[in-house]
């Protein structure tokens, strides 16, 4: 009796869950990952810096401006020698304008802003598969938490089921009916119930420092994180076209942008081959100290083509077009492994969807038949042996429906991110 009222103490030491502990939603941990996770964050600044190299690439196509101004003073001296006459210093002062429009570059400046646009479209596709990484991450660790919380309850539910067994045990024992192997193998036992209950609550503050990095906490916070919610899954009721699904997936939109800015590089490579004409415009205004103002203007078109180069733009273009078979492959490539990993990943959120049914009913006869062999064992009409397997297969199955549970939301959150889906 003296060792059964050990396990008592312990519960009273070691509360399941703080009362004090930050209760957070799935919905709150989406919302604090969308404004502080720090990989999201990043993915959105690479996704303004290439907006405005669009809007950079977009004014090649616009007029150069500049006003010019400089401020000049000399003289010339008639007689010999190399010594300088201070005396009469022609100063001069000139302002002016010029004006510089591209007419033809080969097609270059159409072929930059095309690149710009396709890696605008890289990038888009980048933040959405970084979303849902993000949202993967969380689901996980929100999972993991739910987990470990649930894992607590189930440990102390074991914990107080081993003690009424040693219990049971030890008085049988006592009184002559039970040998002292099985008496000691329950003791064994509701030590080892203390000892994963105590492995569980380190699991806890594992779980909540996981979902802490995932919300992009600079660091865990003094209060412990508790999250709130179940194991509900969804599955999908028609079966998905995973074709179609792999052409919207952000690897897939990525290898596509590659291929596009792979074709404006062989453009821009091209674009060497053709001469460049510029348009050029000046005005300026001339005033020498003590002499009357002058203007002066030019106007005229500037044709130049490098038709000596070593051989130099040849070779660029045919890198360019290995660079583009090689993006056309790797599209091929990344579109075939999407969809197998989507095939993949969809047969495993049903298999775990279905493992989950399929051992909550085995939960169900366990209890029932631990219910029976207790009553059985206490009566005297089967051995130890034959109620401790029991026993031990009713805590077996209980544990392996958690970790089912938890597994089938991790699935889920394995089929969302091979599509893509974000958390918001």
């Amino acid at each position: 009796m003296k060792k059964f009222g050990r396990f008592l103490i312990f519960i009273l030491l070691f509360p399941s869950v703080a009362g004090s502990a930050e209760v957070v939603t799935w919905d709150d941990v989406v919302r604090e990952a969308s404004q502080a996770n720090p990989d999201y964050s990043a993915a959105l600044d690479i996704l303004r810096r290439s907006r405005s190299d669009v809007s950079a690439s977009r004014s090649d196509f616009f007029p150069r401006v500049s006003v010019d101004s400089s401020y000049n003073a000399g003289n010339s001296a008639s007689t010999g020698g190399l010594g300088i006459d201070l005396s009469n210093i022609r100063q001069e002062f000139d302002v002016g304008g010029s004006i510089r429009q591209n007419l033809f570059s080969g097609f270059k400046t159409q072929s930059g802003y095309r690149r710009s646009r396709a890696l605008l479209t890289d990038s888009q596709a980048n933040l959405l598969g970084v979303k849902a990484q993000v949202a993967f991450d969380l689901k996980t660790a929100f999972a993991q938490l739910l987990f470990a919380q649930d894992r607590i309850k189930l440990n102390e539910s074991i914990l107080k089921r081993r003690g009424d067994n040693f219990r049971l045990v030890h008085l049988r024992y006592e009184g002559g009916i039970e040998n002292k192997g099985s008496s000691l193998r329950s003791e064994a036992q509701l030590k080892q119930a203390e000892y994963d209950l105590t492995e569980s609550k380190r699991g806890l503050k594992t779980a909540q420092t996981d979902l802490a990095r995932s919300l992009g906490r600079p660091e865990p916070s003094e209060a412990d994180l508790q999250a709130k919610g179940s194991f509900k899954t969804l599955y999908p009721t028609t079966p998905p076209n995973l074709e179609a699904l792999a052409d919207l997936t952000p690897d897939v939109g990525r290898a596509a942008a590659q291929v596009k800015v792979a074709q404006a590089d062989v453009d821009l490579a091209k674009g060497d081959l053709f001469p460049n004409i510029d348009a050029a415009g000046t005005l300026s205004r001339s005033k020498v100290l003590d002499e009357d103002s002058s203007n002066r203007w030019t106007a005229g078109v500037v044709l130049s083509y490098p038709f000596l180069l070593g051989g130099r733009d040849l070779y660029e273009i045919q890198g360019a077009k290995a660079d583009r078979k090689r993006s056309e492959a790797n599209l091929q490539s990344v579109a075939l492994r999407v969809t197998a990993d989507l095939k993949r990943d969809l047969a495993d959120f049903k298999n775990a969807v279905e493992r989950v049914k399929v051992q909550e009913a085995f939960v169900n006869a366990a209890r029932v038949r631990s219910e029976i062999a207790r009553s059985q064992y206490s009566n005297g009409l089967i051995q130890f042996f034959d109620w401790d397997g029991i026993e031990n297969d009713l805590i077996q199955n209980e544990r392996t429906l958690l970790e089912s549970r938890r597994d089938a939301m991790i699935a889920e959150a394995q089929w969302e991110r091979t599509q893509g889906k974000g958390a918001w």
